[in-house]
This record gives structure tokens, sequence and C-alpha cells, in this order.
């Protein structure tokens, strides 16, 4: 799994809404924003379906990482502005 998107997609939307106590459109949300607060993530290992998937910490960690190092670099706009 290379997303949280995929990870939702894998567990289904029903089981993730569930295993997260959240509504489905809100699981549609945070997939269509490939985003899982870190505060879900034990929550979903330690699910029926994180299990039976082998979702593990250290990969919802590192999903996470590597989304706040994507925030983190600046857009080629934003560059421009900045030399400007």
């Amino acid at each position: 799994m290379n997303s949280f998107a995929e990870v939702i997609d894998r567990l289904g939307i029903g089981p993730t809404a569930a295993a997260l106590g959240l509504k489905d459109s809100h699981v549609r949300t945070l997939k269509a924003r490939d985003s899982i607060p870190p505060t879900y993530f034990g929550a979903l290992v330690e699910s029926e379906d994180g299990k039976k998937h082998g979702l593990t910490y250290e990969l919802l960690h590192r999903l996470h990482q590597e989304a706040v190092a994507r925030r983190a670099r600046p857009t080629d706009a934003s560059e421009a502005r900045s030399v400007a």
C-alpha cells in the first residue's frame, strides 16, 4: 500500500468507518484527501480488517511522513514569487 487512499480501498469504506467510529461519508473525504490523521492509526491497525490485511503502524507512519514532506516542499510558483 502506497497511499492512505489505497489503505482505505484495501480495508473498504464501511469497515474503515466502523473501525474509526466515523460515517462512511467522512471516510470517503479522508480517501479523497489521501489523508488519515495519526490519532486513527491505532484503531485501524487493531481492527479486524487491519489485521487481516497486515496493516502496520510502520506503514501508516511512513505514509504520514511522506505526506508531511510533500506539503513542506515549495511549489514552483511559490519559489518563483520568493525570487522576484
